[in-house]
């Protein structure tokens, strides 16, 4: 598959994933998507309080003993 077909795949599966949301509405999908898949559920969990987190400016950060 080529980098542009894995784009428009990609792409369309992000549609159909926000259809179903709507259709069925966000808590059922979530419930029936950990009873189905638990382990990508416990990553989608994970990985959520890191999407908004911000890092710190070289500038800000205190100097690392073992870096120095």
């Amino acid at each position: 598959m080529t980098d542009q077909l894995k784009t428009i795949h990609y792409n369309d599966s992000l549609s159909d994933l926000s259809c179903v949301l709507e259709e069925v509405g966000t808590r059922k999908f979530l419930m029936d998507f950990r009873h189905a898949y638990p382990r990508h559920f416990d990553e989608i969990v994970a990985q959520i309080g890191r999407l908004e987190s911000r890092s710190i400016p070289v500038l800000l950060q205190k100097p690392n003993a073992a870096s120095v």
